[in-house]
């Protein structure tokens, strides 16, 4: 009987021990707001805030239809006049520090007319902070990929604030803000702004291919590459190969550090062997962080009338091909669908030193198409795919 009593009184004892501990969701390196649960996932303006000035729509995300993002409309004057936002939800507060927090990376589509530059603050035990250094997003910019540094260095204290550290290290309110200085206050001004894929991340998003290809001329190649974005990108190291497995450096090309533009470059190589010859890219963060590009090949000493449709599948509609100089003198372009039905006939916008042709496929639906380049026989003809 007295052992039935210890042991009824030490689970009350642990019952209430654990009660008495408060165990409180935080900031943790899976954070992620991507809106496809239809709602704002508690991103508002504050008090005061209008209807609809922040409101969850649910296609023409990054992904096109069917993806889900957060809209903010700040209308230049009154509750909603300036554009910020707010979180203070479990999955933004806390420890950043502690959990790692080296970059808070997103996905941004400026819909004004006007530029907006987007800086980052932090309100906690330290007081408020926020980003030295703003990042502007282009009128009319379409989707793009930033990630902004949140370490200690890259904060100023804005108000009330004795402790850029402190703040990190117990944050209770993230906020986006647009103000071309450091503030905890944003700038009156009349803006739409998508946001999706808010992440908490060790690392930036890495540079961001938009194309990569060439122009073989006999056993020389121009290669060419194209990126719409660029974080901390010191330079581009071009890599050759014959087998895929061993590849050797061909030189290098300086990178744009941080872009939110898009940026081509080119490089071209001379005396190659006969038979396959393998290229990739390898991007070089100042910090001497790393990636690779795709791989791709020629094959030297056969004659190569045309490419592929680059990218393929295309989530944006926004393609390119190479085609050789015998097929310049006819660009006209059919595009069917896959019954051989005819949806549209027009010309592409021709790079004429690169033979690179230009196509915007965006008002096609997703889906497989086939794709006709030139009238002559033989025409070039290709299978691409829209996956928005």
């Amino acid at each position: 009987m007295l052992l039935k009593y210890q042991l009824y009184y030490f689970i009350l004892s642990l019952s209430m021990l654990l009660s008495s501990i408060k165990i409180e969701a935080q900031i943790t390196l899976s954070s992620l707001n991507d809106f496809e649960d239809g709602t704002t996932q508690f991103w508002s303006m504050g008090g005061g805030e209008p209807l609809g000035a922040v409101t969850n729509i649910e296609d023409g995300g990054p992904n096109g239809n069917g993806d889900n993002f957060l809209n903010v409309i700040s209308t230049n004057s009154g509750p909603g006049g300036k554009l910020v936002i707010n979180n203070s939800s479990p999955d933004w507060v806390g420890d950043w520090t502690s959990a790692g927090i080296n970059y808070i990376t997103f996905q941004v589509n400026n819909l004004s007319g006007a530029s907006v530059d987007l800086r980052i603050a932090l309100d906690g035990s330290g007081g408020r902070i926020c980003t030295e250094n703003g990042i502007s997003i282009p009128s009319g910019s379409g989707w793009i990929g930033v990630s902004f540094p949140v370490l200690p260095s890259d904060f100023v204290t804005v108000s009330g604030g004795f402790s850029i550290e402190g703040t990190l290290a117990d944050v209770n309110t993230f906020r986006f803000l647009n103000n071309p200085i450091p503030d905890w206050q944003g700038v009156n001004s009349t803006n739409t702004v998508g946001f999706d894929n808010i992440s908490a991340d060790a690392v930036a998003l890495p540079v961001k291919f938009v194309a990569f290809d060439g122009f073989l001329d006999g056993n020389k190649v121009k290669l060419q590459w194209e990126t719409s974005s660029e974080i901390n990108n010191e330079k581009f190291v071009i890599e050759q190969s014959i087998n895929t497995v061993d590849f050797k450096t061909m030189g290098e090309v300086n990178g744009s550090g941080n872009s939110t533009n898009s940026n081509k470059y080119s490089f071209v190589i001379s005396d190659l062997p006969s038979g396959n010859n393998y290229f990739r890219l390898k991007q070089i963060d100042f910090d001497g962080k790393s990636q690779f590009s795709d791989i791709i090949y020629f094959d030297v000493g056969t004659r190569r009338e045309a490419g592929e449709f680059y990218p393929n599948p295309s989530t944006s509609g926004i393609v390119s091909i190479h085609i050789s100089e015998a097929n310049l003198s006819d660009l006209t372009t059919h595009v069917y669908d896959l019954t051989g039905k005819l949806i549209q006939t027009f010309s592409p916008e021709l790079n004429h030193e690169a033979g690179r042709l230009y196509y915007d496929f965006s008002f096609l639906r997703g889906g497989f198409y086939i794709v006709k380049i030139g009238e002559n026989i033989p025409a070039i003809i290709r299978k691409l795919y829209i996956h928005y």
